[in-house]
């Protein structure tokens, strides 16, 4: 069975890639910097370069400070803790792609992709196959670079990602096995919080709330509209929350309340209701199309694959991860079909697998995600964000009302004896600094109107939690979409998801909400 939030929330991130084609492209990618963070000085005066920036001991006036747009990137320097403005300081990269029509200008759009650990850049560097004309023309596209996303503020928790996600048991069957995984996660947080004391306690959603709120006033602006996907959305109502006077309007696409935010058994179950439907389908489909790669049922395939690899995780071939029995389940619950993609990559793979090659599925869950990238970058911001320290209260029954809204599932991936011990970040559990709450509720009080989307089918932030959400809100409008992929917006999409792009468009644009009710079909 797979963990429910470590490694389902960072495909989150990934929404810009099912949007646009490949709009995830990140700062290392650009800058080619390294990711280890030093002390040097930051550049905090405008220049026709900039490198990237670490921690500083500079004196404060450089605060709030953004150095020229250089080919779409500036940087933007904000105090390294924002309870200490007169400290030291960092610089985030923040990216414009400018309004086609300046004399229609509406202001800035910011926009964020989601994660949380992924960086925000792709969704500007590849707005033109994102947006629709509409937007480009009135709006400057604007994105921060979380902190924890780009090299000059990424806490290095060492390499063996693929390792300790791939070639770990992480379902425990006896106590012995249990003990090995207790250490392997505590060995995990201790590389990731000893890599970097002084910006682990710094990396919050918070902290990034703070520095959107420092751009909108370094841009010159009175306000700013927020464009936020999935975690985007969790962002973007800290945001609206802690700033409403900052916020014009706000859409949250694939909205969700925040991981540990909320009645934890409930998110367990509605993660596990999601699951259940997405296999099915994928197990239904399978069956009904007469060019399934897999003989006889589909679940049957499915089940000796997952067994095969809780018994001895496919390594086939020796560059890529490991595929243990949790990313086999996370490959399936989040992998690229769950955000558009087809099916036929995922069952071929299954069906090698089955049949004692388990490199096309190695390359399956490779292709997913970069997990060295995603995973550091997720970890310091969710674990500092966490709520809980120590045990997250679960009922003696947790397992079987698991089993009961997700029947289809346990028995692909039979509920672990233990699985109180590896549900929910057991990493953040263990997390020695923080929390740094968000604000609660979240209700935007005072700020814009907000629009939420949730689309009714939706695999990675189900419907539930996006009902969590709106009810936190105080001036929210929401658009039901009739649709099984995460997040709506997406002008090539579907007919449901181009029901949803014109409604966001107008909401964005002319401040249109649709009618009370109103459901974008097939």
């Amino acid at each position: 069975m797979r963990r429910q939030v470590v490694i389902v929330s960072v495909v989150v991130g990934l929404v810009a890639a099912s949007c646009s084609g490949d709009a995830t492209t990140t700062e290392a990618t650009d800058s080619g910097a390294a990711t280890t963070t030093s002390t040097t000085t930051s550049t905090t005066e405008a220049s026709t370069t900039t490198e990237p920036s670490t921690t500083t001991e500079a004196a404060a006036d450089g605060v709030g400070t953004l150095t020229e747009f250089v080919n779409g990137r500036a940087e933007l320097t904000v105090p390294l803790d924002h309870d200490d403005p007169g400290g030291p300081t960092i610089a985030v990269p923040v990216w414009l792609r400018p309004a086609d029509d300046p004399d229609a200008r509406i202001g800035v759009l910011l926009v964020n992709p989601g994660g949380p650990g992924v960086a925000a850049n792709g969704l500007v560097r590849a707005a033109d196959n994102i947006y629709a004309e509409r937007l480009l023309e009135v709006f400057d596209i604007v994105a921060v670079d979380p902190r924890g996303t780009s090299p000059s503020t990424a806490v290095d928790c060492g390499n063996g990602i693929d390792e300790y996600l791939g070639a770990v048991d992480w379902s425990p069957e006896d106590q012995a096995e249990l003990d090995e995984l207790d250490r392997h996660i505590q060995g995990q947080v201790d590389r990731c919080v000893g890599a970097d004391p002084d910006l682990i306690d710094h990396v919050s959603t918070m902290d990034t709330v703070h520095d959107h709120a420092m751009l909108i006033e370094a841009l010159g602006e009175e306000t700013a509209t927020w464009f936020g996907f999935s975690y985007g959305t969790t962002l973007g109502a800290a945001l609206v929350t802690e700033y409403p006077e900052l916020i014009r309007a706000a859409v949250f696409d694939g909205a969700s309340q925040h991981v540990g935010y909320g009645d934890p058994v409930a998110e367990l179950l509605a993660d596990a209701e999601a699951d259940e439907a997405l296999l099915v389908r994928i197990l239904e489909g399978c069956d009904a199309s007469g060019d399934c790669p897999i003989d006889g049922p589909a679940i049957d395939a499915f089940r000796r694959v997952a067994a095969a690899a809780d018994e001895d995780p496919f390594d086939d071939d020796p560059a890529l991860v490991p595929v243990n029995q949790q990313l086999f389940g996370w490959v399936i619950a989040a992998g690229p079909h769950a955000y558009g993609g087809p099916t036929l990559p995922l069952l071929t793979a299954v069906a090698a697998a089955d049949d004692g090659d388990g490199s096309l599925l190695q390359q399956y869950v490779a292709d997913a995600a970069d997990f060295q990238q995603l995973f550091s970058g997720f970890l310091q911001i969710i674990c500092l964000d966490y709520p809980y320290r120590g045990e997250t209260p679960y009922p003696d029954d947790i397992d079987d009302l698991v089993d009961e809204v997700a029947p289809t599932r346990a028995s692909v991936f039979p509920t672990p004896e233990f699985l109180e011990d590896v549900q929910l970040p057991g990493e953040c559990e263990r997390w020695p600094v923080g929390p740094e709450l968000l604000p609660g509720p979240l209700s935007g009080e005072g700020g814009g109107p907000v629009l939420l989307v949730t689309a009714t089918g939706d695999p990675v932030t189900p419907k539930g939690s996006a009902d969590a959400l709106a009810e936190e809100l105080v001036n929210e409008t929401v658009l039901v979409v009739e649709d099984d992929q995460h997040v709506s917006y997406n002008k090539f999409g579907n007919e449901a998801q181009r029901c949803a792009t014109r409604v966001i468009n107008d909401f964005l644009v002319d401040l249109e909400v649709p009618p009370e009710g109103f459901v974008c079909g097939p």
